[in-house]
């Protein structure tokens, strides 16, 4: 099992890739939910770095696409598929686009909560895509199933907040603009949470970017726990540190490669005042009516 993570400051690129086998990084025309949009320079240079150290280098370019953005994608792609050892989308659109430019071995298929079979897991193995990511919203024994049917590689996140809640409305500037507040950096702020009447001790962070307003689940959703079941079946595993910082990354990093006991995840949970669990890998979700 491969394991990579997010970024969010490049003088910790080496060190990162020292103890990880990839990056995960992004610029904010295509990519949504990063922990920075980096510059076309800066993903340039950490393909480069990345590659030179037989590393994985893979971009994030998962923002669902309009119509006036296709040609600007499709140049995005010639300049960069070359560079990288995979692209992550969340577009079928932005797929053909990579198809027709040869680029399909570099596409990653993520819509967030919708492969949750074999099938539409499988969709675009046919057509010669990378792979795509497992929903994070099925148990453990649904991700076997799904793995012991794959006809490409099954990446997976398998530490960070999960997306719960997208919108393209602006909500946080809706919200500072309705109640007048004077801080206007509020709104690109990575601090703010989303707190239910119903369920005020539930801390929700809720971010806005250009593309829209995300929520994501309060508790951090964390894998380590079965890490000798997914090795067997992940090919790519995801840790995503937004609202974190990469020396959140270098301390999981021990945790995820097996080489670290408890002891330390309850240190970086104590230090980062957060809360782990196995989101639904362990939990049958049913609706009621």
């Amino acid at each position: 099992m491969t394991i990579v993570t997010t970024i969010h400051d490049l003088t910790f690129l080496t060190q990162l890739l020292a103890v990880y086998d990839g990056v995960v990084i992004g610029e904010g025309q295509f990519g949504t939910r990063l922990t920075h949009p980096f510059t076309e320079q800066e993903l340039t240079k950490t393909c480069l770095v990345a590659k030179s150290l037989n590393k994985m280098c893979l971009l994030m370019a998962n923002k669902v696409l309009e119509e006036s953005e296709l040609a600007s994608f499709s140049f995005f792609i010639k300049r960069f598929a070359p560079l990288t050892t995979g692209i992550v989308i969340g577009d079928l659109g932005a797929f053909q686009i990579m198809k027709d430019q040869g680029f399909q071995d570099k596409a990653i298929y993520h819509p967030e909560t919708l492969l949750v079979n074999q099938h539409d897991f499988n969709m675009l193995a046919d057509d010669g895509a990378q792979g795509a990511f497992v929903a994070c919203e099925i148990t453990l024994e649904e991700i076997k199933g799904i793995a012991s049917h794959k006809a490409y590689a099954l990446f997976m996140t398998g530490h960070g907040h999960l997306g719960m809640f997208y919108s393209r409305r602006l909500l946080v500037s809706n919200f500072i603009e309705q109640y007048q507040l004077p801080n206007k950096a509020l709104i690109t702020s990575k601090k703010l949470t989303l707190v239910e009447e119903q369920r005020p001790d539930l801390k929700m962070p809720i971010l806005e970017d250009v593309h829209g307003t995300h929520v994501f689940r309060g508790p951090v959703f964390s894998s380590f726990p079965y890490l000798d079941e997914l090795r067997v079946i992940v090919d790519v595993l995801m840790i995503d540190t937004i609202f974190k910082d990469d020396r959140y990354a270098l301390r999981l990093a021990p945790i995820y490669q097996g080489q670290s006991s408890g002891i330390e995840a309850k240190a970086i949970q104590d230090d980062y005042d957060e809360m782990w669990d196995n989101g639904l890998l362990m939990t049958k979700t049913s609706e009621r009516r």
